[in-house]
């Protein structure tokens, strides 16, 4: 089994000239087309002490290396955040539908110049507030990202992969990596909680199918029509005097129920097969851009090792 990856990275961007997802992303994808779309993990290399069967277990590990579907620099806006995630919802509906249901994730990679470490961020908030325009000119204030009984300005999806293990497993590798609950208010919380909104449809549709229910195929528009709708509730919602700060907590939120409705997302996607995740990473200056290649290579790596590990439970 080989786990698919769709990974993307941003360009240029208020303040930041040159995005160092930007530069990831390029690499990752000169490298898989160098060697082809499958990646055979460094992790599984042979030393010379290993035994025949050690040996032959590394070497089938290796045929089950990680696959890399695409590669994708996308421009910092909503529009084409939603543009892209359309454009992928039935890319990704027949790659879960594929034969053994080989597990697909959503990494989405953006540049946080305040931090100082890598961070695997483990929700998104339902809440745009744009400190500056986007690249397309778009700054919402105090916007739901997704509408919904029940859902507001506090309300996050938290992603199904297990990031706290994960987040150990490159600690331990020798990473400065850590869990983050805040993703911001920006492009890169809006794309995370828009993604997690798309794999939970798919995983979904996949449960249906299998039991023989509708298989959810006009998910495909969901992203585009949430955003058409976001974008019609702009004024409204700006008018009635929400926060601005693009990295302010939201006012009567409760951790409680948070950490409630994470659960409750988890349960529902576990051992679906679509997944996504968000991972913040710091400029070259705080950790050098060899360095970040190695990580990156590691997380997809630690990632595939995971998921073979749940399905084989």
């Amino acid at each position: 089994m080989a786990v698919h990856f769709v990974v993307t990275g941003f360009g240029e961007f208020h303040g930041v000239k040159r995005n160092p997802t930007q530069v990831l992303v390029e690499w990752l994808d000169q490298k898989q087309r160098a060697r082809g779309s499958t990646i055979t993990p460094q992790a599984t290399a042979t030393h010379a002490s290993s035994t025949d069967a050690e040996a032959a277990s590394a070497a089938e590990e290796q045929q089950e290396a990680y696959r890399i579907l695409s590669c994708t620099v996308l421009e910092v806006s909503a529009t084409a955040v939603c543009k892209f995630l359309e454009e992928q919802a039935a890319l990704l509906q027949a790659a879960c539908s594929a034969a053994g249901k080989q597990p697909v994730v959503l990494l989405h990679l953006g540049v946080d110049n305040q931090r100082n470490c890598l961070n695997l961020e483990l929700q998104a908030f339902n809440n745009a507030t744009f400190r500056c325009p986007d690249e397309a000119g778009w700054q919402p204030r105090g916007l739901v990202i997704e509408q919904g009984q029940g859902l507001g300005l506090s309300s996050v999806r938290s992603t199904a992969l297990p990031v706290q293990q994960l987040a150990q497993e490159l600690h331990g590798a020798g990473f400065d990596c850590h869990v983050s609950r805040d993703a911001g208010r920006f492009v890169c919380n809006y794309i995370y909680h828009k993604s997690l909104q798309l794999t939970h449809t798919l995983s979904r549709s996949q449960q249906d199918a299998a039991a023989g229910g509708s298989s959810g195929s006009s998910s495909s528009s969901s992203c585009m029509a949430a955003d058409a709708a976001d974008k019609q509730e702009e004024g409204s919602l700006a008018a009635a005097g929400n926060s601005s700060d693009a990295g302010s907590s939201d006012a009567g939120s409760s951790q409680a129920a948070q950490q409630q409705q994470q659960q409750q997302q988890a349960d529902a996607c576990e051992g679906t097969p679509c997944y996504s995740l968000f991972v913040h990473v710091p400029s070259f200056e705080a950790v050098p851009e060899e360095r970040q290649q190695q990580f990156l290579l590691a997380l997809l790596d630690s990632i595939s090792k995971q998921l073979m590990r749940t399905k084989a439970a």
